[in-house]
């Protein structure tokens, strides 16, 4: 997506970068050697083109990789989020529990990842041979000159939140045993949820009518991004604990702020 255009025709004229035809998961090296070559050649050469009998050349540069958080660790060669050292933006370190690696919340002593630590890490993982703070070895796209190998890369807001925080923490309170305090799973709560779900009316911006709540499991991610924003406020009010319903708008607040196209400083600044 060329961002210089106006937004109502970015889509409308994609570049094609690649395809991968075959029955397993893209060889990244493989796929993304190719790929980094054009990359190159866009942005040293540029392109040349004519605008009122001008000629003007263009130069291409990748500053943003938008993909989902499984295809973030294949282009950056690092292990995925379920693996120790998994984030790929920070040093956070990791806990097994169960045989399931956790993240652990009250561990704050944590940097950033930065571009120069990242190669580094590469560096090493390529001369020992194993992986390094989570780091398997160097990727392709590290020859591309100004693209930012850490921050290049934004969170994957669908697999992240919306099938991760946003489906979890829902099962958590309809799933959990009876005795847990924020448990909110009874027939009764199940049946008045799904009644004002298929009561609500939606605006004509949101593509899907909402499922009842039963049928949670079958959700996109698109109708866990209504239940989020939109529908799980109105829907749980006297319903959930006051704690946990206090506790779940932080997050409603924080996401909506975050999925804005822009965010200003009153909006940021919190009373």
């Amino acid at each position: 997506m060329i961002n210089e255009l106006p937004p109502k025709i970015r889509r409308e004229n994609l570049i094609v970068a690649g395809a991968w035809f075959g029955k397993t998961e893209p060889k990244m090296n493989i796929f993304l050697h190719k790929f980094v070559s054009e990359a190159q050649k866009l942005a040293n050469d540029g392109v040349m083109w004519s605008c009122n009998g001008e000629n003007i050349l263009s130069r291409l540069y990748g500053s943003v990789c938008v993909v989902d958080a499984p295809a973030r660790a294949a282009m950056q060669n690092t292990v995925q989020f379920n693996g120790y050292m998994g984030c790929g933006i920070c040093y956070h370190p990791c806990r097994a529990v169960d045989r399931v690696i956790k993240y652990p919340v009250d561990v704050a002593d944590y940097n950033d990842r930065e571009d120069e630590d990242m190669l580094a890490d590469m560096a090493r993982a390529t001369a020992e041979q194993r992986s390094v703070s989570g780091v398997k070895g160097p990727s392709p796209l590290i020859n591309l000159n100004t693209f930012p190998i850490v921050w290049g890369f934004p969170p994957d807001c669908m697999h992240c939140v919306l099938l991760g925080v946003s489906r979890q923490i829902t099962s958590l309170w309809l799933d959990s045993p009876a005795t847990s305090n924020f448990y909110i799973g009874t027939p009764a709560n199940i049946c008045r949820l799904d009644s004002m779900l298929k009561s609500l009316a939606t605006p004509s911006f949101l593509a899907r009518a909402p499922r009842s709540i039963s049928e949670r499991k079958f959700w996109k991610a698109s109708e866990w991004c209504n239940w989020l924003l939109y529908f799980a406020l109105p829907c749980l009010i006297g319903i959930l604990p006051v704690q946990y319903f206090k506790h779940f708008c932080i997050l409603v607040e924080a996401i909506y702020l975050l999925v804005q196209k822009s965010v200003s400083q009153e909006m940021m600044i919190r009373r």
